[in-house]
């Protein structure tokens, strides 16, 4: 099980802040320079996209709109003609807008489809006369080789125009995606990308072997592009009767097993290789197929080495969580494992990951409940990021271990924070117990914020009592609270949302 978090890091996303296979006919565009060059310089386009955060401590208003450029490109996908970009210059996005190479007008474009795990957004235009004379890029079919020459397109920060960039591939393996913190396969070049060239595309000899999206801050020269696995698993999942499905995860703990007496204690022979599975999600997809103590030696037969890697035509050793994320939503994958010094075969279905904590929360408006001046919201880890960029070293330590390592149960979907107590006489003596977890209501275990709302409206006690974790607890005499509750909404302008009370 990847646990990740969207904290702290060394990466950064190369949007700039102010204030395909199957899917192509004919032949691809020519490298830049070439005769025909231009072609291909004429399918990259400028983003522009006005963003619109949530403010998730006090979840009932927004931040200031922030603007933001960045870079696309016109691809043919199973869809039609389309911009693809990538998700965080178009994340919580109010308006966007796209211009063409060469050209002074501005397009009004609207998000059809994107996946923040992966970092890819899909753009349209209604306006015909963007599409005339387009020459869409067409994407390979694999993965560039290592030092492969590479250029990367764009419109960086330091000027208006289109940018031409080169490099060679360093490195193809694992990596955080830093928008939505998710592991998945990326390049690494050495091409000179900055801030402003997310979302162009990465080509070589014409064709499209990414899309640039993140570098590393205070590393020279070293950017990331998601490479064109990862970008078709996208849009043929994009054009699935389903629509978009997330990235499939086992959700199981995993320990290498290159130790001898390790490996003899689980019976595995000098030709049996795996990882040992520590721990497995309650509500993954292989919770009761593999257990914990078993040796997950295959997936999908092809064999899974003692360090947790697979062999890979081009990468060499790759870890094996790479096939699990490829697989779709609901397709069955072949598992071997060893339980109790027998070989097994079981047939999984694959399923994305289940959060207790959301990872991220882009493009949907917090939810809350504000009862008696008390504001209730499931924690996410988009309320922590309010501590600043090192929330996991700023925020309450409770509810970052929360966000990191506990796991959703059937009686248990989210994690609800006690995020405010707004200042009233009914709450007096309350304010210091923010930013705990509640964990029952009138003695009830609460499930999710639905659960809690529901709760209080059918309490017919003469007291709400809540009750904290750190074995704190708050009590409120039932009708004076109600009473109260929609002065003090008024008093602090919160417009009353569903979970209002």
């Amino acid at each position: 099980m990847i646990r990740v978090t969207s904290g702290p890091s060394c990466w950064r996303l190369l949007g700039h802040r102010i204030g395909c296979r199957g899917y192509q006919t004919g032949s691809p565009g020519l490298v830049p320079g070439s005769r025909q060059g231009n072609g291909l310089l004429n399918a990259v386009v400028k983003v522009f996209s006005t963003q619109n955060t949530p403010d998730f401590s006090m979840p009932w208003q927004n931040k200031p709109h922030e603007y933001t450029t960045g870079s696309g490109f016109i691809a043919r996908t199973p869809v039609g003609l389309r911009v693809l970009t990538n998700a965080h210059l178009v994340a919580d996005t109010t308006f966007v807008q796209v211009r063409k190479h060469g050209n002074s007008e501005r397009f009004e474009a609207s998000v059809e489809a994107l996946a923040h795990e992966c970092d890819v957004a899909m753009l349209n235009v209604e306006d015909k006369k963007f599409w005339a004379n387009s020459d869409p890029l067409v994407f390979a079919d694999e993965l560039p080789q290592l030092q492969d020459s590479i250029s990367v397109i764009g419109y960086p920060t330091g000027g208006d125009n289109l940018s031409v960039t080169s490099g060679v591939v360093s490195r193809i393996e694992m990596q955080q995606y830093t928008h939505a913190a998710t592991s998945l396969l990326a390049v690494q070049i050495d091409a000179a990308i900055n801030s402003g060239n997310s979302g162009g595309p990465a080509v070589k000899d014409g064709w499209v072997y990414g899309i640039a999206f993140q570098n590393l801050a205070g590393a020279d020269g070293i950017g990331f592009v998601i490479p064109t696995p990862v970008i078709h698993h996208f849009l043929d999942s994009v054009n699935s009767e389903s629509g978009y499905q997330r990235f499939c995860d086992l959700e199981v703990k995993c320990q290498d097993m290159e130790n001898d007496h390790l490996r003899k204690y689980y019976g595995m022979t000098g030709h049996d290789s795996g990882v040992l599975i520590n721990k497995i999600a309650p509500l993954s997809s292989v919770s009761g197929l593999l257990k914990p103590g078993d040796v997950l030696t295959s997936f999908d037969d092809v064999p899974i080495a003692n360090d947790g890697t697979v062999d890979h035509p081009i990468t060499g050793r790759i870890n094996f969580q790479h096939l699990v994320s490829m697989k779709k939503v609901g397709e069955i994958a072949r598992l071997g494992a060893i339980r109790d010094r027998k070989k097994i075969q079981l047939n999984a279905p694959m399923a994305a990951p289940n959060y207790l904590v959301p990872v991220h929360s882009f493009d949907r408006d917090p939810r809350y409940f504000v009862i008696g001046g008390l504001v209730f919201t499931p924690l996410s880890q988009a309320f922590l990021q309010e501590y600043g960029e090192d929330w996991a070293n700023t925020a309450p330590r409770r509810l970052v271990n929360t966000a990191l390592y506990d796991l959703p149960k059937k009686n248990l979907a989210e994690a609800i924070v006690l995020a405010d107590v707004l200042p009233h006489r009914i709450t007096a003596g309350y304010q210091k117990l923010v930013d705990l977890r509640l964990l029952k209501f009138n003695g009830v275990e609460v499930r999710n914020l639905s659960h809690l709302v529901k709760l209080v409206q059918k309490s017919t006690g003469r007291f709400f009592r809540f009750e904290l974790e750190d074995d704190r607890e708050i009590v409120l005499l039932a009708d004076t609270t109600r009473r109260a509750s929609q002065s003090i909404l008024k008093r602090y302008r919160i417009q009353a949302p569903q979970y209002a009370l």
